[in-house]
């Protein structure tokens, strides 16, 4: 909250900690008087598609990539899944959420379908 608060400029800071760091650091702009948790989870969904959706390519497309969209990974479930999607062809391009890595969400753009 504070941030909004006091009127930071968190995408400057976030640009400095990035060129500081040599590293990805994506401002999400939920200060929490912003709303609901839905209304957080919506602002961090914009900061990914404004900051990091998009910005690589994966090294090879198949017809069957999907993205999974607000899987938590609630006690391993899908772990047991991801074998039979992969038995039925189905290849999991990028996690939104639980279980994600960066760079499977920089090429999330190229799933066809989430």
């Amino acid at each position: 909250c504070g941030p909004g608060l006091i009127g930071d400029d968190v995408e400057a800071v976030c640009r400095h900690a990035a060129e500081q760091l040599r590293l990805p650091v994506v401002p999400v702009l939920a200060a929490g008087f912003v709303g609901t948790k839905n209304a957080g989870n919506r602002l961090g969904g914009a900061a990914l598609l404004t900051h990091v959706i998009g910005t690589a390519e994966p090294a090879y497309t198949t017809p069957h990539d999907v993205n999974l969209i607000g899987e938590y990974n609630i006690a391993g479930e899908l772990w047991q899944v991801l074998p039979l999607l992969d038995r039925l062809g189905i290849r999991i391009l990028s996690r939104i959420s639980g279980d994600a890595r960066y760079a499977e969400l920089t090429w999330a753009h190229r799933a066809k379908a989430s």
